[in-house]
């Protein structure tokens, strides 16, 4: 147990990262935009003297702030973190849908958003409209494909030499979901496939293709 004179955790990981900082801010200035250098200062100071939860997140939100006034600019040393991120959150949103759910294809969305897509090429959506019994087929593959292309880009992802078809792979993925037509497209006005994609926005914060 903690004496009443002895810092507690907190507060000793507190002052540790203050003085990193404070190590930081002076010796690497260019790490941050010379307007936030004495707000950050004063609070790493104040975090030395009087550590707290409140003061604690307090500098770590002006730093973030700091670091993202300069975005898109990231260092070669974040890369690998950007990429396993986007791997755990695809590898995550692919186990999150083995659920009776979405794979039960009366109710998924899965075969919505792909059977709209079919219906954007005539020829085939004239021979499907012959043929009920492959549209009942091809919705019923629909949940586990898109299961497996989650985990297909996650794993591409994780890999650094194959990481950049890791990140072709979920461009088209979310085009393929933006492109479907309105009310079931991810943003349907004005052109999706422009931009509007969702999870491009994720994805062009790492664009390490080609290291």
């Amino acid at each position: 147990m903690n004496s009443p004179t002895s810092p507690t955790p907190l507060a000793a990981a507190s002052r540790i990262w203050a003085a990193h900082s404070l190590l930081q801010l002076y010796v690497q200035q260019f790490l941050f935009p010379d307007s936030w250098r004495p707000p950050l200062c004063l609070l790493s100071c104040a975090l030395m003297l009087t550590p707290s939860r409140p003061l604690l997140a307090a500098a770590l939100i002006a730093r973030n702030a700091a670091r993202y006034t300069q975005m898109p600019f990231v260092w070669d040393s974040e890369f690998w973190w950007c990429r396993a991120q986007l791997a755990l959150c695809y590898a995550a949103s692919g186990f999150f849908k083995l659920n009776e759910a979405f794979l039960d294809s009366r109710v998924s969305c899965a075969p919505i958003f792909g059977l709209s897509l079919l219906e954007r090429i005539p020829p085939l959506a004239t021979a499907l409209k012959a043929a009920p019994g492959a549209v009942g087929v091809l919705a019923a593959l629909m949940p586990p494909a898109v299961i497996a292309v989650e985990l297909w880009i996650a794993a591409l992802l994780a890999r650094d030499r194959w990481s950049s078809r890791g990140v072709l792979l979920a461009l088209i993925f979310h085009a393929a979901i933006a492109l479907t037509p309105p009310p079931n497209g991810a943003r349907a006005p004005p052109p999706p496939a422009l931009g509007a994609a969702t999870g491009e926005e994720r994805l062009l914060l790492w664009m390490g293709v080609g290291e």
